[in-house]
């Protein structure tokens, strides 16, 4: 879901990070909140797991 946010819109990573938190609250979810920098490490960790496949496949 995170990482769909992040490509699917305009939204920062900062600002990713504190929609998660309200969502956490609205919900009463007991979850803390990623950083900014994780968000950062799972696009680019998702982005080049998908570069890799796409290269490997075609």
């Amino acid at each position: 879901m995170i990482v769909m946010i992040k490509l699917n819109t305009s939204a920062s990573f900062r600002s990713i990070s504190k929609l998660i938190g309200i969502i956490n609250i609205t919900l009463n979810l007991k979850i803390k909140s990623p950083s900014h920098v994780s968000i950062i490490i799972w696009v680019k960790n998702r982005v080049l797991y998908f570069t890799k496949a796409k290269r490997k496949s075609g």
